[in-house]
């Protein structure tokens, strides 16, 4: 084995570490939602220290490849995309620690009848399942497998707008406990972009095995008008109650 495939083989045993470890973050928030438990959503806090070391880590192995052995074709794309990936993955564990500050402020569960309703759990399951099947890909060189994640993705977008719609119905109703639904907006929010950054770290998978540039569409704008009608919502709400 020469040097450079020795220094490789070290990022890519780095990379899957940190991907494992960000899924296990998310796959805790999932357990802290559904049993209440506001502990294991501490420990996701103690961890994003871990997930930013990993990812400094990478990105110094990444630096000095390319620095010592100046890599072509493969190798190179290989470097590229893990470089970015890992910058992917640090946004997407933001996005869990978040989940888990809205578990920790929250006193009483969640209301379980209603996490069904708006596909909170479901939204979970496609989330870590995409996680896998990006693991599998990388390991395996399957693209095939990189790109069934588009579709847990569109899953994702579209259990968002129906919860959001549902959300946005149910506030108009004075007696609903409107705190609860806005903190489910936070986490649903939270889980739709987890999935966008998901397909970005799939596309560079797919990049790096078959030298091919995809690029999906971005939303950013329609959720922020989302967010935007949650709030003018909750605000029409409090000033008819202050009357």
């Amino acid at each position: 084995m020469t040097a450079i495939d020795k220094e490789l083989d070290n990022i890519k045993e780095l990379f899957i570490s940190m991907m494992e470890l960000v899924r296990k973050q998310l796959q805790r928030s999932r357990t802290a939602l559904l049993e209440h438990n506001s502990r294991l959503a501490g420990e996701i806090l103690i961890n994003e220290l871990k997930v930013n070391e990993l990812e400094l880590t990478i990105e110094k192995a990444c630096e000095q490849t390319i620095a010592l052995h100046q890599p072509v074709a493969t190798d190179l794309r290989f470097i590229l995309a893990v470089f970015k990936a890992v910058s992917e993955l640090e946004r997407l564990a933001d996005h869990v620690e978040g989940i888990a500050r809205v578990l920790i402020d929250k006193e009483v569960p969640f209301n379980r009848d209603t996490l069904n309703n708006l596909q909170t759990e479901s939204m979970f399951k496609q989330s870590v399942k995409m996680f896998d099947d990006i693991i599998c890909s990388l390991n395996d060189q399957d693209t095939e497998l990189a790109r069934s994640v588009f579709k847990r993705d569109k899953f994702l977008n579209k259990a968002f707008r129906r919860s959001t719609a549902s959300i946005l119905e149910q506030l108009k109703d004075e007696t609903t406990d409107s705190s609860e639904l806005l903190r489910l907006f936070q986490i649903l929010y939270r889980l739709e972009r987890i999935g966008d950054l998901l397909t970005n770290v799939a596309e560079l998978i797919i990049f790096y095995i078959e030298a091919v540039i995809i690029k999906h569409q971005k939303k950013g704008r329609k959720i922020e008008k989302k967010m935007k009608e949650l709030k003018d919502c909750q605000e029409q709400k409090n000033d008819d109650n202050s009357k």
